[in-house]
């Protein structure tokens, strides 16, 4: 059994501070791969998933300043490996999902401008894979969920127009995936009647 999986063990079981022994023990074996390999994108991909998982951890135990400074460095591989395949669309969807984590992250910790930052870069990549692959239920999803959070943002701010901008084209991105026949769960299905 992995050290990454002990750890999911231990996070199942309650005992965070065991599952931050095996992920430290995972992420310390991903940068010995990494290193011997640096031109290996699989190994690259292994090290940036090793340290989400441990600023997923940190952010658990309550220390969100720790958790950014891991989730930056998985950014920092993700847009490497995003930079090496320009044209993979799972690099950049991965990518997507580090700069949301990031946004909500510098949210808490009281930084709107850096989070807006953030969502709208994640935003740019979804919009380019929606365009991509129009037919994909997953992008079209995840192109929801950044247009959301930017509009509730938008709305926390107190900026109705900008709200009002993305919260019109939430909806649209909504009615694109009802029209489209692509699936929706019970949360989307409850965002587009309320908006």
């Amino acid at each position: 059994m992995s050290f990454e999986k002990l750890g999911d063990l231990y996070l199942q079981l309650g005992d965070p501070h065991k599952a931050l022994d095996k992920y430290q023990a995972s992420l310390a074996i991903a940068e010995e791969l990494s290193h011997r390999a640096p031109d290996s994108a699989e190994y690259a991909r292994d090290l940036s998933i090793s340290y989400d998982q441990l600023g997923n951890l940190y952010l658990q135990l309550g220390d969100p300043h720790k958790a950014l400074e891991i989730y930056q460095a998985s950014l920092a591989i993700r847009e490497e490996l995003r930079h090496r395949a320009p044209d993979s669309a799972d690099y950049a969807s991965v990518l997507s999902v580090s700069l949301e984590k990031l946004g909500d992250l510098y949210l808490q910790l009281g930084d709107p401008p850096k989070s807006l930052d953030k969502y709208q870069a994640s935003l740019a990549i979804r919009e380019e894979l929606r365009h991509r692959a129009p037919d994909s239920a997953d992008y079209a999803r995840d192109l929801v969920v950044s247009y959301y959070k930017i509009m509730s943002f938008q709305d926390n701010q107190g900026n109705q127009k900008e709200q009002n901008k993305y919260a019109k084209l939430c909806k649209d991105a909504l009615l694109y995936m009802k029209n489209r026949g692509m699936y929706m769960d019970e949360p989307l299905v409850q965002l587009l009647n309320q908006l």
